[in-house]
């Protein structure tokens, strides 16, 4: 009894707890849940709700191309110089340069319809793009 809580508490998922939870290792390690029935956006596709999932990656990822082209233009520009430092270790950490290509086996190992419609999957289906989307 109370597996479900316990992992969404360390996925982050639930602040419904008392005490303190402190990841161990370094770097911690990354834990995600998938509920039963996973909520996906019906109005987009398979690829667009995997990709809707690591939006915030995606984004860092694209912040740090943008700074390194931003200081060939300009390199002696500090600034510039001290936000890439520091998104390097994040993005060379999770390995953010070939995310797309991951994501995108990712979603062929799990035989995800990749242009199909959400509403179109059958319950299995669904969890498999949910999946792909942690």
């Amino acid at each position: 009894s109370g597996k479900s809580s316990l992992l969404k508490i360390l996925a982050g998922v639930s602040d419904d707890y008392d005490g303190e939870v402190i990841p161990i290792g370094n770097p911690p390690p990354q834990i995600g849940y998938l509920p039963q029935e996973p909520e996906l956006d019906e109005s987009l596709s398979v690829k667009e709700n995997v990709y809707e999932g690591i939006k915030e990656k995606r984004d860092i990822r694209d912040r740090y191309l943008k700074l390194q082209q931003s200081l060939e233009e300009q390199p002696n520009n500090q600034k510039l110089k001290a936000e890439l430092n520091s998104l390097d270790p994040i993005v060379k950490e999770q390995k953010l340069l070939d995310i797309d290509r991951r994501v995108e086996r990712a979603m062929e190992a799990l035989r995800c319809p990749v242009d199909t419609a959400v509403d179109k999957l059958i319950g299995g289906e669904k969890r498999r793009v949910a999946l792909c989307r942690l």
